[in-house]
């Protein structure tokens, strides 16, 4: 399969997926189904010509999850979700800026409480990643039948446009920023049902030089319970404080080593 007159893609049962190009750059997607949920991982040897590493992002999303994961006459609509993500992978990652909101969201403005952009789990209900080229928006989508994580190159972010008091905008966050080293992503194949719905793209762990950042589609109720497939994006600072939490469903054990 040839993407481009430079790049060329090789798919292996051992290795996975491979994007080749010149001067030895090289791009792997592999798809890990041993854990408790199926894991798509990427990683670039450098620096991708985007169009390339997304075409070759979606090949392999299709190649490594169809059809045990997404339906064969589903739409591309996850699939090409979940290759936004992958594709990340070798870029370079200059600000990230959000929308937050409230760990505890009252009827008043005295009872509703924020993480902080410190905080060791903040939900956002939008962010921004700003690249080495262009952008990437990350919210939720409805994925029946929750919410999952959407990565979106088009999306724009309104940080003046809010409700006054009960979001908090903020244009430059305190989490890592530099090179991304690989992007893996959790298909949540659970909620797929006698009607075998596509899996749900929940979670994804960016590692940025020697830092990781976890996002989770979750937020937290009133009892301090944190709900998976919610209309948040939350973001983790040390992925591993994950298993920690009480959450409802029930999260799986860790899925990144």
């Amino acid at each position: 399969m040839s993407i481009g007159q430079e790049w060329q893609t090789s798919v292996d049962d051992a290795t996975g997926w491979v994007l080749r190009g010149p001067a030895s750059a090289t791009m792997t997607i592999t798809l890990d189904d041993t854990g408790p949920l199926p894991l798509l991982t990427s990683t670039a040897s450098a620096p991708i010509p985007t169009e390339a590493a997304a075409r070759f992002a979606f090949e392999a999303t299709v190649g490594l999850l169809r059809p045990r994961f997404l339906s064969r006459r589903g739409s591309d609509a996850v699939p090409s979700n979940i290759a936004r993500a992958l594709a990340l992978a070798g870029r370079t990652l200059t600000n990230w800026s959000g929308i937050e909101w409230p760990i505890v969201l009252a009827d008043d403005l005295a009872g509703t409480h924020f993480a902080g952009p410190y905080g060791d789990r903040v939900p956002f209900l939008q962010m921004h990643l700003a690249l080495d080229e262009g952008s990437m928006g990350l919210s939720t989508c409805q994925a029946a039948p929750g919410w999952g994580l959407e990565f979106d190159a088009n999306a724009t972010i309104a940080l003046n446009d809010l409700d006054e008091g009960f979001t908090r905008p903020h244009a430059q966050l305190p989490l890592p920023t530099g090179r991304i080293t690989s992007v893996a992503v959790v298909v949540d194949n659970t909620q797929r049902g006698w009607l075998r719905r596509d899996a749900i793209f929940t979670e994804a762990l960016l590692r940025i030089d020697n830092a990781s950042v976890l996002l989770i589609a979750a937020e937290p109720d009133e009892n301090g319970v944190w709900r998976r497939y919610a209309e948040s994006v939350t973001v983790l600072r040390v992925p591993h404080a994950a298993d920690a939490l009480p959450w409802d469903p029930p999260r799986p054990g860790s899925q990144f080593t």
